[in-house]
């Protein structure tokens, strides 16, 4: 019963962090898509690619920042 127990957790556990991935992966490529054009962004969707939860990450983030330079100007 506590193997049961056990088991399951890793599971909830595993599905939290693929989820997560998805998630992450699926925002940044939208945000990729809808800002950057041309070749930068064939190189920002293989890094997101290749470093899902780095390059996720850094695509987010330089999302707002060019966003709170856009609504700057």
């Amino acid at each position: 019963m506590l193997l049961n127990y056990i088991i399951l957790g890793l599971l909830y556990d595993r599905l939290f962090i693929y989820v997560l991935y998805g998630v992450l992966t699926l925002t940044s490529i939208y945000m990729t898509l809808k800002q950057e054009s041309g070749f930068s962004k064939f190189l920002w969707i293989l890094l997101i690619l290749i470093l899902p939860f780095i390059g996720s990450s850094i695509g987010i983030l330089n999302y707002s920042i060019n966003k709170k330079k856009i609504k700057a100007n």
